[in-house]
């Protein structure tokens, strides 16, 4: 060996001994390492992991859900919060940082790095530990998914032959997105997307240079760099990555200095599920159903799930019930008051905002919307009594029912306050929400059949629900407001129900739909049925029992639920609706005892139709709200309302009809009434006018009476030709009719009736006068009519003036 120049030969052989200690020192190493590996591998080799591709490609991952504009809104994890994304949505000074930071020959190794291997292994020698890493990305993505963080040379080695095998696998770029997808971030964020979320609340994707090297630089060590505790060292760590960055020839010097002055602003994301909580719990249940699969594999598969929730309005809900004056008072020993509040799409069922109670304080607890079953009271009586009555029994609007005590078998129903009010309109019988009607009804159609068309439409029933009671909603369990709003969607989407739904979509991890919302609809009804339902809700909702919601620009329809317990109120229900929605709302005690029950001045058209009010309101607070549409297969009729009231006939109002007379009503066309009232017209003469004396010598007058409503005036004329009115005479049509004068002389007289309309003043042709002679003994004399009588009494028919009207 030359000896260098100026080199002392005590220099010089100093310089050859070191590099001889190196040389043996070197291979002294390599045959112990050697024999190490061979001693580990022959020891050890069945306790050896295989490499498993299912442990990188099926890592867990969050469920995401998403609102219906498909923004996201919360999440579920089980040990691992991660939302895997493809190598392309991360920025490439990410990835570059990552490489620069921790492997900076990633692509030009096979999986093992040689060189820093043999410089951990010597510093660990030196140091007599197994302080130093030089693992690779390939090896740490091995060591994260297939072995343990213990620190021995037995797992080094394993960790080293897997990475080998991974590498034979896949490619460099698969590799480093698998490791950006499966690196723990600190903070309960597994992955790139989900440390930007947690950190900066924003996608990956959209991270700064800055923020993307302060992520790489807390890997490190993600409590020691954590930026909300750590922040100087956070950014301490972050200016070495760019510097690494800058060094190994991803940035440019100018680019790192401006990234270095960048003032880090952490955005942190709040804990996933705090928001929503009632609708998505029910949204992982309904997703658990559909997929088939169980709850932890829900929650750690990767599933997004698109939601029909609209979050202003869900805020909306929940803001309400945060309102205590919105409430009936707190029991006496401050229990409060509970309610429910489900707001549907009326088209397809979709659930756009749910709540189950006055707070939400349990993952997965008790939701009074979709899990309490409570009486309806009469909010059931359009779908169980009147919808199917209207259907499928020919019964319509204008149908009379009788509204007085009544005992069926044993069952006595009263009407709310003991009164009643004889004979009643269906409709009116639905909008006052009187009982006996809506009993006698249910009786008349049939229990089952009742039942039957309520089962289409969502209702169901406990083997004990076989009482009439069922038409006031005297349920054995009852119903669930959820299950009622669906119900109602039948009424507001021309008779075709939804199924309440929460899920429009639901795509795997790899992005492929598994499930998308077919929103089918089951026709329950006719549109006719539907539409005249809803109308006479409308009426319900304007000046019934729901008049609360009579908004000016509103149109709803509505029906109110009021279940009595002793001198109080149990449950108090309002199920609204319009074209575009369906509300219902719940409120009572969860048990109802002495010390836990409502006012009885609580109703369903008070603090429930408040809360369906402000939902309304907020609704269309910037856009004009839809009207019902009458379908081609309603008509609207004008019906007489005198003979409905009076003889319980439906006929159409004649031309003469006074308009205060006039009862307008919808109709299916194929059930239209086609007889005309007889009431409005001209009265007709009576027929087989005859006058006689009677045994007693008195004028006896007697005719047959032709017209229901009209009045018959008998006059007789004197022998002065003076004519008076001697009595208003009545008789059903068809009917005979006669009258005694007795207030007469002996002589001549001369008697003729008179046609008169009581209620339109107009007076039809009169009789033939036909005299008689009283003698006070003779018998009648009757005489002949003509010449100057005639004159006198002409023949003529008498008409009503336009907007004349009759006296009741």
């Amino acid at each position: 060996m030359a000896k260098r120049p100026g080199e002392t030969n005590r220099a010089k052989f100093k310089r050859i001994a070191a590099l001889t200690f190196k040389i043996t020192a070197a291979g002294i190493l390599l045959l112990l390492a050697a024999g190490t590996v061979y001693f580990i591998l022959l020891i050890n080799q069945t306790s050896w992991k295989d490499f498993d591709p299912a442990k990188l490609e099926n890592l867990a991952q969050s469920l995401l859900f998403y609102d219906k504009d498909g923004k996201p809104v919360g999440g579920l994890y089980g040990s691992e919060n991660r939302v895997k994304i493809s190598l392309s949505e991360i920025p490439d000074f990410v990835k570059n940082g990552l490489i620069a930071t921790e492997d900076v020959r990633f692509y030009s190794h096979p999986g093992v790095d040689l060189r820093r291997i043999a410089g951990a292994l010597w510093a660990d020698i030196r140091k007599g530990s197994k302080a130093q890493g030089a693992s690779t990305i390939s090896q740490q993505l091995i060591k994260n998914t297939h072995l343990t963080n213990e620190k021995t040379w037995a797992r080094k080695l394993q960790e080293a032959r897997l990475a080998l095998q991974l590498e034979q696998v896949y490619t460099k770029d698969q590799i480093l997105e698998m490791y950006l997808n499966t690196v723990y971030w600190g903070n309960g964020a597994y992955g790139i997307e989900t440390a930007a979320d947690a950190y900066f609340s924003k996608h990956a994707k959209e991270l700064t240079l800055s923020e993307g090297a302060l992520l790489i630089g807390i890997l490190k060590g993600p409590g020691y760099y954590d930026p909300r505790t750590h922040m100087d060292r956070a950014v301490g760590r972050r200016d070495l990555v760019l510097s690494l960055m800058n060094k190994y020839g991803y940035l440019s010097e100018q680019d790192m200095n401006a990234a270095k002055k960048e003032k880090v602003t952490l955005k942190l994301a709040p804990k996933l599920n705090t928001d929503f909580g009632f609708y998505l719990d029910e949204t992982e249940k309904d997703a658990e159903a559909i997929i088939g699969i169980s709850r932890e594999d829900l929650i750690s598969q990767g599933y997004r799930i698109y939601t029909t929730l609209d979050t202003a309005l869900q805020a909306k809900c929940d803001s309400l019930f945060a309102n205590k004056d919105l409430f009936p008072p707190n029991a006496a020993d401050g229990t409060p008051v509970q309610g429910a509040l489900v707001v549907m799409d009326s088209r397809t069922g979709g659930v756009r905002a749910i709540v189950g109670g006055r707070s939400y304080t349990t993952k997965l607890g008790l939701n009074r919307a979709s899990s309490s079953r409570r009486q309806p009271g009469s909010a059931i009586k359009p779908v169980l009594v009147y919808g199917p009555a209207l259907d499928r029994f020919g019964y319509n609007p204008a149908t009379m029912i009788e509204d007085a005590p009544v005992d069926i078998a044993g069952y006595k129903p009263e009407n709310a306050g003991g009164s009643y009010s004889g004979w009643v309109t269906l409709r009116q019988a639905v909008v006052r929400s009187i009982n006996v009607p809506a009993v006698r009804v249910l009786n008349n159609i049939g229990l089952e059949s009742a039942k039957d068309f309520a089962k289409n439409t969502g209702i169901t029933f406990d083997p004990g629900d076989t009482s009439l009671a069922l038409a006031l909603g005297g349920f054995t369990s009852g119903v669930t407001p959820l299950e009622l709003a669906a119900a109602y969607t039948g009424f507001a989407n021309a008779g075709r129900c939804s199924k309440a739904s929460f899920i429009t979509k639901i795509v795997d991890s790899d992005d492929n739909v598994i499930y998308q919302n077919p929103y089918a609809t089951t026709p329950v009804m006719s549109d006719a049925t539907a539409f005249i339902m809803t109308d006479i809700l409308h009426n319900a909702a304007t000046s019934g029992t729901a008049k609360l919601l009579n908004f000016t620009k509103i149109p709803l329809a509505a029906k109110t639920g009021t279940v009595a317990w002793d001198s109080g109120t149990k449950d108090a229900w309002l199920a609204s609706y319009n074209p575009d929605y369906v509300v219902v709302c719940w409120m009572g005690f969860d048990k109802t005892d002495k010390e836990h029950n409502m006012s009885s001045k609580v109703t369903g058209g008070n603090q429930p139709a408040q809360v369906c009010k402000e939902v309304y309101t907020y609704l269309y607070q910037n856009t004009a709200a839809p009207n019902f549409e009458m379908p081609s297969s309603v008509t609207l009729l004008a019906l007489d309302a005198w003979a409905l009231q009076n003889t319980g006939q439906i006929l159409l109002a004649a031309p003469m009809t006074p308009e205060d007379q006039k009862l307008y009503e919808y109709f299916p066309v194929s059930q239209a009434p086609s007889q005309v009232s007889e009431m409005w017209q001209t009265p007709l003469t009576p027929t087989g006018f005859t006058v006689t004396l009677n045994e007693r010598g008195n004028p006896l007058l007697s005719f047959t009476a032709v017209q229901n409503f009209a009045r018959y005036d008998v006059y007789r004329v004197d022998a002065y030709n003076q004519s008076v009115k001697v009595k208003e005479l009545q008789g059903s049509a068809g009917s005979a009719v006669s009258y005694e004068d007795i207030a007469v002389r002996p002589g001549t007289y001369y008697y003729y009736v008179s046609p008169v309309h009581p209620y339109l003043n107009v007076s039809g042709s009169p009789t033939p006068m036909i005299p008689v002679t009283v003698t006070g003994l003779a018998s009648a004399m009757p005489g002949n009519t003509g010449g100057w009588f005639d004159w006198l009494f002409p023949s003529a028919t008498n008409t009503v003036s336009p907007g004349a009207t009759a006296a009741q």
